[in-house]
């Protein structure tokens, strides 16, 4: 129970660090660059658990995943959800 509540608040500062540092600004990057980011804000080198951190964020779609010229590449959205509207021909249009 101790363990699931600290990995919880990992996850919350990782988001709130984020959010704060404008994150959205970076643009599309590589695993790589959050996994380094998540290392400085936790303080865990555990990959394990960094990787389970990063997955917290996608599944909460903070975090969008695509493909450009082959590599998997991440945006991180925090207000993606806020924003959204969902048009009646089904598109979505960003405010």
């Amino acid at each position: 129970m101790r363990k699931n509540k600290i990995f919880q608040e990992n996850c919350e500062y990782v988001y709130t660090y984020l959010d704060y540092r404008n994150s959205f600004y970076m643009g599309y990057v590589p695993y790589t660059i959050f996994k380094k980011r998540i290392i400085f804000i936790t303080g865990c080198n555990n990959a394990l658990i960094i990787r389970r951190i990063f997955n917290w964020l996608i599944a909460r779609k903070y975090i969008s995943k695509t493909r450009k010229l082959g590599r998997v590449v991440y945006l991180f959205n925090p207000h993606s959800l806020d924003t959204e509207i969902l048009k009646p021909n089904g598109r979505v249009v960003f405010l």
